[in-house]
């Protein structure tokens, strides 16, 4: 696209303001600026216009009265998202609710494997897990809002990991020594 008035090329870096008129920035100064200032007063001070204090670019306006009108804007604004802005009061801390439990389940069939899970009620998914089963799940011990610590417990389980039957969360282990690791994991929790 090209200037209207002058035929250059318009630089692509142009704002809407150039673009909509089809104006280079030489062209829309010489545009907004009037040519004689005879006639010509300044629209918020009424001084009149020279070459040498109009501000280029804003009509009829001299260069101090846009410098105080911008400077006396911005202090408003800042005074308005200041009144905005009223200072809050920490009334309570947000802690995330930790609602599922950490669980150890024991097969009936099976002495020495112990499953490590979460649920919200390890109960029903006892109940869940013996369903069409021919054993029952025993509910071993039950860490309450422990749930998050699962992943952890089976990385640090992982070298006792059963892998012939069930799924990834049975592990061969006494109840005493997972009871240890259970508890040093909620240890280091509560530490970071």
């Amino acid at each position: 696209m090209a200037c209207r008035k002058c035929g250059e090329d318009l630089p692509a870096d142009l704002s809407v303001t150039y673009m909509k008129r089809s104006l280079c920035r030489d062209c829309y100064n010489e545009y907004r600026t009037p040519k004689t200032f005879e006639d010509h007063v300044c629209r918020t001070c009424a001084e009149p216009l020279t070459g040498d204090n109009i501000y280029v670019g804003q009509g009829y306006t001299c260069k101090r009265c846009f410098v105080a009108s911008t400077s006396e804007s911005r202090k408003k604004r800042k005074q308005d998202a200041e009144n905005e802005c009223q200072p809050f009061e920490i009334t309570e801390e947000l802690i995330p609710p930790r609602k599922d439990h950490l669980y150890a389940f024991c097969n009936s069939r099976i002495p020495g494997e112990i499953k490590v899970g979460r649920s919200h009620d390890p109960e029903q998914r006892a109940r869940e897990l013996q369903k069409c089963q021919n054993f029952t799940i025993q509910i071993l011990k039950v860490w309450h809002c422990q749930g998050y610590l699962e992943t952890t417990a089976h990385k640090r389980l992982k070298v006792r990991n059963v892998t012939e039957h069930f799924g990834q969360e049975w592990f061969r282990i006494d109840l005493r020594t997972l009871e240890l690791v259970i508890e040093g994991l909620i240890a280091e929790s509560q530490l970071s």
